[in-house]
């Protein structure tokens, strides 16, 4: 059984229930799932302050589980590109990481392999 933990690095999830829904959908397909104590955080549109997002991001990374999955897109991520430990996500996906979500996260991953050639 493969493990995932969900957090969230951009937008802020509507409802709380989503995101427990998500986690027991992923744990009917096979997945051992973590939610992040700040999945459910919230300022403004975002999940959770920038400081709040990351440091998700940053615990995402030091726990370095086989799949980091966002629970949402949406603006907001591109905000902390400046502040990202590099290092730290290069070290997770060395540890086999994959880090996974969609529209602005895109720029995670782009600034991953552009920072340090991890992909």
């Amino acid at each position: 059984m493969s493990s995932l933990t969900l957090f969230t690095p951009s937008g802020v999830v509507p409802k709380a229930a989503l995101v427990r829904l998500a986690a027991k959908r992923l744990s009917s397909l096979g997945f051992q799932v973590q939610i992040d104590t700040d999945a459910n955080a919230r300022q403004q549109r975002f999940g959770g302050s920038d400081a709040t997002r990351l440091a998700a991001l940053h615990r995402v990374a030091l726990a370095a589980p086989p799949v980091a999955l966002a629970t949402r897109g949406g603006y907001g991520f591109t905000r902390l590109l400046d502040h990202i430990d590099w290092p730290l996500l290069a070290r997770s996906v060395e540890q086999g990481t994959r880090w996974v979500g969609h529209s602005d996260f895109t720029a995670m991953q782009l600034g991953l392999l552009a920072h340090t050639g991890a992909d």
